[in-house]
């Protein structure tokens, strides 16, 4: 076995398929720096001449706001425009580079007239000089790979002395900040952030939100060349204007009267203070008049919200003269008062209580937690690019004014220069498997294959099931009849013995955890008991109105945590496409049978079923006693403390890799190693075993979740927990597998093209199955792009996948072919999906898991690949 510090070796390119040229969304660059540039750590603090030390000198304090960096930093450049001539570029945040030489020295910086409060101090320090050559080292054959650049987390204390980066390193950061200058600032975006945003026909959103497009890119260095990654990108902000209105729009109250009464109820104001939790406002002077066009003025104080606070015009401080109200103060010292001192104030962490109605809400701050139902439809149809508009808005950016690459003064400066073109590079189409199911096989067409008239490749027996229904009233409707009838007949035709009488129950919404144990126990009364206890039914066919998360929550918690019980599922708006059946058109019945097939692949499963095995002697080959392994890291929401990550890992446990075993772990949040793979491999090959009679010959296992620059943590982190657990099995003699791991990355903004229409899908895609092993991948570890899945909506992503591990040395055709075959293992499905089944296995596994995290073992059912186990007695 290879030790876990030894990279998969590189491999020669892949052969098998057919050859195919495509477009992608790189962009070489034509033309390096050709004189020497020099990096310096920018250090910014704020002189605050009201308080002075022993010394009678002003003290320092950080500068939190990062918004404030780049207008400090332009401002030096404006009143030293002399010796900062060229001006400099800036990462908005630590790191400046220049193609002239300046003494490390200490400026103060004027923000405005008045020295006791709008003094600064820039310092800049020399880290690195970055000679021309050094772009034509890293782009050479065996030179180090450069691609796992990650930004530099921000220093808990700037005036720190900071270690010179790598000169590799910052080269291609030097590039990346180049490239960013003239859009971002054009723009008004932060300079710290690969993307920005167009405030140009914007769309709303509910609750004071709304969407923004714009452009993301990223320099690459490739063997021979350095690349540009260009690419659409869209985000939701919240809308800038006067704070007040923000709330309102958000709490939906109709004027600042209701918004005052909201502000009294006690869930109202918590949800309002989460909502603007960190968001940074401008206290305007009263001299301005805030609207929605308020221009940024540089000399405004800019403050981060930390807390709100109802009725702020009458909470009390010490004035100057005395105690005091904020309505009073202001009062006494504007022109106008307040208008509305029943409004809310807002804390920004210290005594000062700034009233609403004087604040803000300045542009370009995204809000980053999750939208509602409702939002997400909205921004995903308006975030959607059809693959011929995509590349055409790409090409048009890079060519014209939008990303400014022509015109770029600190461009020029680096004799830096774009190819307007996207690069077209050579890939392959290889072959799908096929389909396998009871005594018949069906060829894959683009992505997809049909099951009409198919029997599932092993289908189960029913004995007892129940419908819930927590949609009709007054008995089942007649669309629901009709979605049960046809759900009936298809399960039949598939395989599954349906009984003829099952139990009904009409649900009760308030407590819906009875319901479902009253329904699970009246399906099964038929039945003898088992030591004493009724039973449980095979599955319970749950019906749910059309927005019903907290129902199905419920219901998913009782059923796989309390009582171990399947169910399935099924919700308005998609069952009760028949409202009258002897009136229905002929497509509303297609389009039934088409949903009952799916809801009936789902069903299979969760009886411990196989709908279908795919079919390739190469990948079986690869796969004979074989355990295919998923894994990875779910982490809370955003802003979300009080919950824990939650590690996952899936295994198959037969040798069709079809059925998955579930483990789970609970870990600190955030945390991006898991910490417990190895004692959930032991489980997982003890499952294997059980199955088996055998331990696995082979592993291979697929990590979701890591970023580029934690590659090399992984390999020799992860991969030193996997051979510890498999010396834990048999020491003596050493039980040693052959390992692969490959990394499976979907987070990237690679896309390709058709470059002739023709060759691509009805959606302008390229089609499934094209694989991507030369000119734009990894140079240190073997990978490739593969497209796996037909795109139903928008331009397909391609799966990246990065091999770290290969013992048992498969070349890249092997390593391609098993990972393509994997994708058409997911068993609700009639389609190749993204990425490999184990992986998206392990996503149910973690996503279900987030209203279970106080069990560290997941319950089997939630996989949607189970092993089906005898009846046990539910517990009550």
């Amino acid at each position: 076995m290879a030790t876990s510090q030894q990279p998969a070796q590189p491999l020669p390119y892949g052969v098998v398929g057919r050859p195919t040229t495509v477009k992608t969304n790189f962009f070489t660059i034509r033309s390096l720096p050709r004189k020497t540039f020099y990096h310096y750590d920018v250090v910014i603090m704020r002189l605050d001449y009201r308080r002075l030390d022993p010394n009678g000198q002003p003290q320092r304090k950080e500068v939190k706001l990062q918004r404030r960096y780049m207008d400090i930093i332009n401002r030096l450049h404006d009143q030293h425009e002399r010796e900062f001539t060229p001006r400099p570029s800036y990462d908005g945040v630590k790191n400046m580079f220049s193609s002239v030489r300046h003494q490390n020295k200490t400026y103060t910086v004027e923000m405005t007239k008045d020295p006791k409060v709008g003094m600064y101090e820039v310092r800049i320090a020399l880290v690195n000089e970055i000679h021309p050559h050094l772009y034509q080292k890293l782009i050479q054959p065996g030179s180090h790979n450069i691609e796992t650049i990650e930004p530099r987390k921000d220093r808990s204390d700037p005036s720190a002395a900071i270690p010179p980066l790598n000169t590799d390193i910052a080269s291609v950061m030097l590039l990346q900040v180049l490239v960013l200058q003239a859009p971002h600032i054009q723009h008004k975006f932060s300079l710290h952030s690969r993307a920005f945003y167009i405030e140009k026909n914007p769309i709303a959103l509910s609750g004071g939100l709304q969407a923004l497009k714009g452009f993301f890119q990223s320099v690459r260095p490739f063997l021979g060349k350095f690349l540009i990654n260009v690419d659409t990108t869209t985000a939701a902000f919240y809308k800038p204007g006067p704070l007040l209105d923000l709330a309102v729009a958000h709490l939906r109250v109709r004027d600042l009267r209701e918004l005052s009464r909201a502000c009294q109820d006690r869930v109202k104001l918590a949800t309002l203070r989460m909502f603007l939790r960190n968001l940074k406002v401008m206290i305007v002077p009263d001299s301005m008049k805030i609207s929605e066009n308020t221009s940024i003025s540089g000399s405004c104080r800019v403050v981060e919200i930390r807390d709100i606070k109802p009725k702020a015009g009458y909470i009390t401080f010490d004035g100057p003269h005395g105690v005091t109200t904020i309505k009073d103060y202001w009062q006494q010292t504007s022109n106008g008062g307040l208008q509305y001192p029943d409004a809310f104030g807002i804390s920004s962490g210290r005594d000062a209580i700034f009233p609403a109605e004087k604040c803000y809400v300045l542009p370009g701050q995204r809000f980053s937690r999750k939208l509602s139902p409702e939002d997400m439809r909205t921004f995903l149809k308006y975030s959607m690019w059809k693959p011929p508009a995509k590349i055409q808005a790409i090409e048009g950016a890079v060519d014209g004014p939008v990303l400014n690459y022509k015109s770029s003064s600190w461009m020029r400066d680096a004799n830096l220069d774009v190819d307007p073109r996207a690069l077209q590079i050579q890939g392959r189409t290889i072959p799908p498997p096929q389909i396998g199911y009871n005594k018949s096989n069906l060829n894959v067409t683009d992505g997809k294959w049909n099951i009409m008239g198919k029997r599932f490749f092993i289908s189960r027996e029913i004995q007892a099931l129940a419908i819930l229904d927590f949609d009709s009233r007054g008995g089942p409707s007649a669309s629901l009849r009709a979605f049960v009838d046809k759900l009936f007949e298809n399960m039949r035709i598939l395989g599954i013995a349906v009984p003829r009488e099952f139990h009904y129950q009409a649900g009760n919404q308030q407590m819906p955890q009875d319901s479902l144990s009253e329904a699970a126990q009246a399906a099964t009364r038929h039945l003898p008991l088992v030591n004493g206890h009724p039973v449980r039914p095979d599955i319970v066919i749950v019906i749910l109105p059309n927005e019903a998360g907290p129902i199905r929550h419920t219901i998913k918690y009782y059923g796989d945590v309390v009582h171990g019980l399947a169910t399935q599922c099924v919700r308005g708006g998609k069952y009760d496409i028949i409202r009258d059946p002897q009136r229905a058109a002929r497509s509303d019945w297609n389009s039934l049978d088409q949903y009952c097939n799916n809801v009936a692949l789902k069903i299979n499963t969760k009886l411990g079923g196989t709908n279908s095995i795919f079919l390739s002697q190469p990948v079986e080959k690869c796969l004979h006693h074989a355990m295919v392994v998923g894994c990875d890291i779910s982490h809370p929401a955003p802003g979300v403390k009080n919950r824990p990550s939650i590690a996952s890992l899936v295994a198959s446990i037969d040798p069709t890799c079809t059925k998955y075993g579930a483990h789970v772990r609970c870990q600190d949040p955030r945390l991006e190693v898991i910490e417990d793979l190895g004692g959930m491999l032991l489980e997982a090959i003890e499952s294997y075993r059980k199955r088996a009679a055998n331990v696995p010959e082979r592993i291979i296992i697929y990590r979701d979740g890591v970023s580029e620059g934690e590659y090399a943590r992984v390999l020799a982190n992860e991969m030193k927990q996997v051979e510890h657990a498999l010396y834990a099995i048999h020491p003596r003699p050493p039980y040693k597998p052959s390992i692969v791991f490959i990394i499976v990355g979907k987070r990237h903004h690679v896309r390709f093209f058709p470059v002739d229409p023709s060759s691509g899908d009805r959606n302008g895609n390229c089609k499934p199955g094209l694989v991507i092993d030369k000119d734009i991948v990894h140079s240190r570890f073997p990978s490739f792009y593969l497209l796996s899945h037909a795109g139903i909506l928008g331009t397909s992503r391609p799966s990246h996948y990065i091999v770290l591990n290969n013992e048992p040395n498969w070349d890249l055709d092997q390593l391609q072919a098993v990972s393509y075959a994997l994708c058409h293992a997911y068993a609700p499905s009639t389609r190749s999906v993204s990425i490999p089944a184990p992986v998206y296995c392990k996503s149910l596994a973690s996503t279900g898991n987030k209203f279970y995290s106080v069990f560290l073992r997941l319950s089997i059912l939630r996989c949607r690949q189970i092993v089906h186990s005898c009846r046990r007695p539910i517990r009550t």
